[in-house]
């Protein structure tokens, strides 16, 4: 996603292997940390209106710092793409 980014925005910059670690030097509030999938209980108990008000605080985020839609991904709760294996490292705080 970060060389997708950087492309749309026209750098000539390209990313180096270990782009990533001057990242996290520079944001010291993120952590790497191993996702796996949402276990089937949390599946189960998903209420409609704490999604509706989810959905909500989401839309009015994007309007009120202007993320554009090329700047949104496809995503669940724990940051991992949707379809993509059960396992996979994430940027959290």
């Amino acid at each position: 996603m970060a060389k997708d980014i950087l492309k749309s925005r026209g750098s000539p910059t390209e990313l180096g292997q270990h782009w990533y670690k001057n990242f996290l030097h520079r944001h010291p509030e993120l952590k790497t940390r191993f996702a796996r999938g949402l276990d089937q209980k949390r599946k189960d108990a998903e209420d409609p209106e704490t999604v509706q008000e989810w959905f909500n605080l989401y839309t009015a985020t994007v309007a009120k710092y202007g993320v554009s839609t090329e700047d949104q991904y496809n995503m669940d709760e724990k940051g991992t793409a949707l379809g993509v294996g059960d396992k996979v490292k994430v940027l959290v705080p």
